[in-house]
């Protein structure tokens, strides 16, 4: 007993019909709210309404998956082989596990047979990539929000010095160069003690930070229409780690900041303290602050010292001679320090070394706010349908010199060597 082919194709239309409908009417649904999204985006709408919208786009998305994982499962297609048609997807399963021999005769006597349990390969993937201003949100595939990149050393200097704002490019401050004489006790009759003291001034000038990135409107248009916003995230993230890296580390020449670490006082052995054995990097510290301490004659307050990461580990996990552990670094609300001064880990800095210092005493001053403006006629972008994204900031970053020695900078290893020596 057999079964026409063409009954077959007739029973298998006449169960996707009603899902090819729902199917067409959600992808219409979909493309619409696509189009208004995009509009959104580019009218820049609020935060709100873009997740209101972005929520609706993912409702969409997940009853369209769910139409077409129905059609993929009893939807198939004729593939050319060889010369000859082969009976596809859906063909294929439907004769070889539902129209059999054995079941024929129960088809004929009206009973009903489930096509729930074929496994009929998907026509194609429909993966057609879709954003938000949150992130990636590929809303025909089950992708999750967010873009996963590579981490990125973030300078903690900035949480710790002084910032502010100007309104010229050039900052100018006073400072006392000299002292002579003093002031004294005097007998009666006799002359009053003379002192005088010298000022002068100081400046630093506005330094500028810039970056452009250009972006093909096909590539907006397309897979990655989110790419505008995020590049400009990007960029905004990077002009604060540039920013961060060289008040930390610039060396003043050119547009480059004069950086903590470039002007800090290298480490040195304070009169007084004799040789010392058995010396450890927290004794390292230790000492720095005293440096610090006299220097400023109580006035330097180190509020953070900045150590690479591993360097943090090994001293935390320091032992004596016999394998045991040495006193552990006090932990505070901040988390460890020593003598009372945040130990801070920045992977910034060099394995190796060390910046203590009172940072408040470090200024930066934005004269021009970071500004990302977009550009269509830079060059040749007009005949390549391109976007330039460009932005600058302009700051200027300050230390005063009389308070240059409120930090100090070194090397572990020079450090305990000059300790015991």
């Amino acid at each position: 007993m057999s079964i026409e082919v063409k009954d077959i194709k007739a029973a298998a239309e006449e169960a996707i019909a009603p899902i090819k409908e729902q199917f067409k009417e959600l992808n219409s649904q979909l493309e619409k709210q696509k189009g208004e999204f995009e509009a959104m985006v580019k009218d820049k709408a609020d935060t709100k309404s873009l997740n209101d919208m972005q929520a609706d786009l993912t409702k969409t998305a997940s009853a369209l998956e769910a139409a077409k994982g129905q059609l993929d499962r009893l939807e198939g297609r004729m593939e050319q082989g060889e010369g000859k048609k082969q009976e596809g997807g859906l063909m294929h399963a439907l004769k070889s596990q539902v129209f059999t021999d054995a079941n024929i005769p129960n088809i004929k006597s009206g009973q009903k047979m489930s096509f729930e349990n074929i496994d009929v390969k998907a026509v194609s993937d429909m993966t057609t990539g879709y954003s938000a201003t949150a992130g990636l949100l590929d809303i025909f595939a089950n992708v999750e929000s967010g873009i996963a990149k590579a981490p990125k050393a973030k300078p903690t200097v900035l949480d710790f010095i002084r910032t502010g704002t100007t309104n010229n490019e050039i900052l100018k401050w006073v400072i006392k160069t000299l002292t002579e004489g003093g002031i004294g006790q005097t007998a009666e009759g006799v002359k009053f003690n003379q002192v005088s003291y010298k000022w002068d001034k100081e400046q630093a000038i506005a330094k500028k930070t810039t970056g452009y990135s250009k972006i093909s409107k096909e590539h907006l248009d397309g897979d990655l229409p989110f790419a505008l916003t995020e590049t400009i995230a990007e960029m905004s993230e990077d002009f604060l780690i540039q920013l961060g890296t060289q008040i930390l580390l610039g060396n003043n020449a050119g547009e480059n900041h004069n950086g903590v670490y470039t002007q800090a006082p290298a480490f040195a052995k304070q009169t007084g303290v004799g040789t010392l054995t058995g010396v450890t990097m927290r004794d390292v510290l230790e000492h720095a602050y005293l440096q610090v301490r006299v220097a400023g004659k109580g006035s330097f307050r180190p509020n953070a010292v900045l150590m690479n990461p591993v360097d943090v580990t090994k001293l935390k996990t320091l032992k004596d001679s016999t394998g045991q552990y040495i006193m552990p670094l006090y932990l505070s609300n901040t988390g460890f320090d020593v003598n009372g001064i945040p130990i801070v880990e920045d992977d910034n800095m060099a394995a190796g070394n060390f910046l203590m210092g009172d940072f408040t005493k470090y200024g930066l001053f934005v004269y021009r706010n970071l500004s990302i403006q977009t550009y269509e006629q830079n060059e040749d972008d007009a005949l390549k349908d391109y976007l330039t994204i460009a932005g600058s900031l302009r700051a200027i970053s300050r230390l005063k010199t009389p308070e240059i020695p409120a930090f100090v900078k070194g090397t572990f290893s020079t450090a305990i060597t000059a300790l015991q020596a």
